[in-house]
């Protein structure tokens, strides 16, 4: 009998939990939703964030188009932004006071969602997270190092750095794009593809100094070319994250 009351409250906690994170501002009636559209067409880009779903980092939307409607249920209605169905518990604009959650600003009944986005916990934890990464890889390259006892293995250990510093430049860059506007995305993408360009132009410069030159050592300083050019830009892009403004 105990156990089968321990599975029960286990079930009903399990669905409790589900239906924190599941819709709950998404149907709504049709003033509210009318509000909601009228709200949000006074900004040119929202936040989305889930807390209830254990999201760390809001992300950024641009405001492209807004739409009230009706859901097919009842006479619910629904907001759509950008031509898809948004849940205002987990929206935020940005209001004097910071960015707001709209279906609090709405008096929308909602659970388990801040009233404001706290951003600088949001910049901290990035910041914690990419720093992290950048001294993890020049701590595990020096170790790598410290034990090589040949140029090979020298050489093997740059490997490993240079695919490290380059996973962690295309982290950065996904990370970029991900909260910046469209615009500014543009810009971004054609500074990559720019960079792109300079360092496999750079790459074969290497390579046609270096091709007559005989043993490892010269293949280890190659390698050790080709990866402080990586390792700039992920660093580079990586504080370009680390700095991005709210907008």
């Amino acid at each position: 009998m105990r156990m089968k009351t321990k599975r029960f409250i286990f079930l009903i906690l399990t669905l409790f939990s589900i239906s924190l994170s599941a819709d709950q501002a998404a149907y709504i009636d049709e003033k509210s939703a009318g509000e909601a559209v009228k709200l949000l067409s006074n900004h040119s880009a929202v936040r989305e964030f889930c807390a209830p779903c254990g999201d760390k980092r809001s992300k950024l939307v641009d405001v492209r188009t807004l739409e009230v409607k009706h859901s097919g249920y009842q006479s619910y209605n629904e907001v759509l932004l950008n031509d898809d169905g948004v849940d205002l518990a987990y929206l935020y604009f940005k209001s004097p006071e910071g960015w707001k959650n709209v279906a609090i600003a709405l008096n929308l009944p909602v659970q388990e969602v801040p009233e404001f986005l706290d951003l600088n916990l949001e910049r901290k934890l990035s910041e914690e997270v990419d720093l992290y990464s950048i001294l993890s890889i020049e701590r595990t390259t020096k170790a790598c190092l410290d034990d090589a006892s040949t140029t090979y293995s020298q050489a093997n250990c740059t490997i490993e750095e240079l695919k490290n510093w380059d996973g962690l430049l295309n982290q950065s860059y996904k990370k970029l794009m991900h909260n910046k506007k469209d615009l500014s995305k543009e810009n971004l993408r054609n500074a990559q593809k720019a960079w792109i360009k300079f360092r496999d132009l750079e790459y074969k410069n290497i390579e046609s100094l270096l091709e007559q030159k005989q043993g490892t050592i010269w293949y280890l300083v190659e390698l050790s070319k080709k990866t402080k050019h990586t390792k700039q830009r992920a660093i580079e892009l990586t504080n370009q994250f680390l700095i991005m403004s709210e907008y």
